[in-house]
């Protein structure tokens, strides 16, 4: 039997193999997440993908363009500064509150240059979602919440909190991961339809 050695053009399908593989599992096509996806931070730096149109009140970070459904991708870990919170929050403007919506423009005149989202806590299956790396206080995670990006270490986050305390005495600052999936409803088998979903709405 003879046996053929394995040469460049070999060597060079194998990377070119393990590359793809790569570029899909970060991606999150197939089933994989995606996690460490970079923070646009900055005012005016949309995000948006054709799957995703983040809204005004969103914190966007940098998405495949195209995505496996129900699968989460996970941003890096950022500070934030949260300066006021809703615990019951009434979503009177369907997938956002007016009242939380005012408070977080009213934050982001305060801090030009800066990204100010909210969590409104309202019916939106495409919404970003915020997580605690380490929740410390539990209790606090509850409800809607106006926060300000503060950076990426805690030198970059300390002057934003002592600004914002000025301003807001409650502030506290936490670490988070901003995630996001393509929510697609799950039929049994056998059976169809259709499934009306909410959509990010520009709060005026």
């Amino acid at each position: 039997m003879t046996v053929r050695a394995r040469g460049p053009r070999w060597r060079l399908a194998a990377a070119a193999l393990a590359a793809v593989a790569a570029v899909g599992a970060a991606s999150g096509v197939g089933g994989q997440s995606a996690d460490n996806l970079r923070i646009l931070d900055r005012p005016g730096r949309r995000g948006d993908t054709p799957e995703k149109r983040f809204a005004p009140w969103e914190l966007p970070f940098r998405l495949p363009r195209r995505t496996a459904a129900n699968v989460e991708h996970r941003s890096e870990p950022f500070y934030a500064v949260v300066l006021a919170r809703d615990p019951d929050p009434a979503c009177d403007g369907g997938v956002f509150t007016r009242s939380v919506e005012r408070l977080r423009k009213e934050a982001a005149r305060r801090f030009p240059g800066r990204r100010v989202f909210a969590e409104h806590q309202c019916p939106d299956p495409g919404a970003v979602g915020y997580v605690e790396v380490v929740q410390v206080r539990p209790e606090t995670g509850a409800g809607a919440f106006v926060a300000v990006f503060a950076g990426r270490t805690p030198a970059q986050a300390d002057p934003v909190l002592r600004r914002a305390r000025r301003i807001y005495p409650a502030a506290r600052l936490v670490r988070l991961f901003a995630t996001w999936s393509r929510t697609v409803p799950q039929h049994p088998a056998g059976r169809g339809g259709h499934v009306r979903m909410s959509t990010s709405v520009t709060a005026t």
